[in-house]
């Protein structure tokens, strides 16, 4: 990790020489899984506030999406749950409004970590399952959702299991954002 800090800060300075937005934008992002790789929430929310900033500037869309994503993960990992669902559902706003679905069933992931977080299991169940049966989904996303499944389905009933798996497989990408962003407001 410091290896990859080291040259991120490399390519900072580079994109500051050459005036690039976007590589510095990206350079803090990464900077900003970097620590928090390492644990260091607070130094990863700086680099992704950062990334943020600088994106905010000139772009829209996947970058943001992307980074809010990351901020929504470090707030979680930091114990700042009511910060995390809220940056989640912009995450998960920006990637629709950019058409960025893998990045939105990303953000998806987070809210289910968070729903079961507050013993919302099935609301936990059913968003993982749907990334698992969704094409666009990343293999990291992928993984993340599967492990949460496997960690909360020993507590719920087979029938409860049966019945969140028929719904994800049945929902349209809409109305699994739709439940998404109600079942994690307030």
């Amino acid at each position: 990790f410091e290896e990859a800090k080291t040259f991120m800060h490399e390519s900072i300075a580079l994109c500051e020489q050459s005036k690039n937005r976007w590589g510095m934008g990206t350079a803090y992002r990464y900077l900003g899984l970097a620590y928090l790789a390492e644990g260091q929430f607070k130094e990863a929310q700086a680099h992704l506030l950062k990334s943020l900033e600088i994106f905010g500037e000139f772009s829209v869309g996947w970058d943001i999406a992307r980074s809010l994503t990351y901020l929504g993960d470090a707030a979680m990992m930091g114990g700042n749950f009511p910060e995390a669902s809220k940056i989640y559902r912009d995450a998960l706003q920006s990637s629709v409004e950019a058409q960025a679905i893998p990045i939105a069933l990303d953000a998806l992931a987070g809210l289910g970590e968070l729903q079961a977080q507050i013993g919302k299991l099935e609301n936990a169940v059913l968003f993982c399952n749907y990334i698992l049966y969704h094409p666009s989904s990343e293999e990291k996303t992928k993984s993340r959702a599967e492990q949460l499944c496997t960690s909360l389905e020993p507590n719920l009933s087979s029938e409860q299991i049966k019945k969140v798996r028929a719904s994800a497989q049945e929902k349209e990408f809409e109305g699994i954002v739709k439940e998404a962003f109600e079942t994690s407001s307030g």
